[in-house]
């Protein structure tokens, strides 16, 4: 695929516009069709090209393993982050998070059951930290501190892209 794919430019920009690598991660789960596993086109029922819905497959898998290697506290301040952007109250998006857990959805296909179960697990403890101990201190140290953690190790990337998009904090 050219890196002038209309397809991949789309991807790209909507990845350097998401503020943390967690929200990345759900912006590539949320174009996957749930009942096929297919990706699907932004706003359209339509699945991708065998060749595009390979590469936003390497994609979630790279990002999920990146959000998985996050530290406990990094987690939940990603999901902190996320949950400011939603527009409600923190307390009643982990709560419903907590009861719905939708973060099974984030899991790109194939992953095995060990790495699927310890994402979980992280999830479930981050969201119980956030619910229980809000005001933890380790959740409230500079962001300066949180932002070196963040820088991934290597970016998910599109066949044929040579620089990886930006990332924004």
């Amino acid at each position: 695929m050219a890196p002038s794919d209309p397809l991949q430019r789309h991807v790209s920009k909507a990845l350097a516009s998401c503020p943390s690598q967690f929200t990345q991660l759900l912006l590539l789960a949320s174009m996957r069709d749930s009942y096929t596993g297919l990706y699907l086109r932004v706003g359209q029922a339509h699945p991708l090209s065998s060749e595009s819905n390979a590469a936003m497959k390497a994609m979630h898998q790279a990002l999920f393993e990146t959000v998985s290697s996050f530290t406990l506290v990094t987690l939940a301040e990603e999901l902190r982050e996320y949950f400011a952007l939603c527009g409600e109250a923190e307390m009643r998006v982990v709560r419903f998070w907590l009861d719905t857990e939708p973060y099974h959805q984030i899991i790109p296909e194939g992953c095995p059951l060990l790495p699927r179960k310890y994402f979980v697990s992280q999830i479930c403890l981050a969201l119980k930290i956030l619910a229980q101990a809000p005001d933890w201190e380790q959740l409230n140290k500079p962001r300066t501190l949180f932002l070196q953690q963040r820088k991934p190790a290597s970016w998910p990337y599109w066949p044929g892209l040579t620089d990886p998009p930006p990332f924004k904090m």
